[in-house]
């Protein structure tokens, strides 16, 4: 969604940048590479901005974290914000980690995470 938005935003932009008008000469995809050293934006997912390998610094995007209620009053569901990556941190809601899992439950689902136990050994031949 506004990850791939911003994507497309910064390439349209880019190139616009690169090449405000007329047609694409060969040294194009160089042109719209180089034109990202001074670029930014502020996109749907904060700051879009790029490092010189081209990738966007994690510390650009803004990322939310949720949980999702059912009223059953009114049979919708809410979007409860439970905390924000900013600047590589959890920055969480009210200061706490308070996340409501499946069915409504506030235990970490530590034991699904578990790997199976051993498989039984094979019969003798």
């Amino acid at each position: 969604g506004t990850y791939m938005y911003d994507a497309v935003a910064a390439a349209g932009l880019l190139a616009c940048t690169a090449l405000p008008q007329g047609p694409l000469p060969s040294t194009f995809g160089t042109e719209f590479y180089n034109a990202k050293r001074n670029f930014s934006f502020l996109g749907l997912t904060g700051t879009v901005s790029f490092d010189d390998n081209g990738d966007r610094p994690v510390s650009s995007a803004v990322l939310s974290l949720s949980s999702v209620l059912p009223d059953d009053a009114t049979g919708t569901f809410s979007f409860v914000e439970k905390a924000t990556f900013e600047r590589v941190q959890w920055i969480w809601t009210g200061g706490e980690r308070n996340l409501v899992y499946n069915y409504l439950s506030t235990d970490e689902p530590i034991a699904q995470l578990q790997p199976p136990a051993a498989p039984p050994p094979p019969p003798p031949p």
